[in-house]
């Protein structure tokens, strides 16, 4: 894919702004991505939408019983 292999050796990572379980992305290819980080603000989300489906049953539990004996049942 044209990318160049670096390796990462154990010691190096503790020293990269990150611990265990934590990504580090070089701050040119977060500008590439177009990444963009603001303040997190409360407010209300209302939005409605409106869209097309399908309403079905789920034919795993659908049962079928069948009498033992010949004949008809009346009640």
């Amino acid at each position: 894919m044209g990318m160049t292999l670096v390796p990462t050796y154990a010691d190096e990572a503790g020293s990269a702004g990150g611990g265990t379980g934590t990504i580090v992305i070089d701050p040119v290819q977060v500008q590439n991505m177009g990444v963009v980080s603001v303040a997190a603000t409360r407010g209300d989300i209302s939005r409605s939408v409106r869209t097309v489906g399908i309403l079905d049953f789920n034919t795993d539990l659908i049962s079928w019983v069948n009498t033992k004996f010949s004949g008809w049942m009346e009640k």
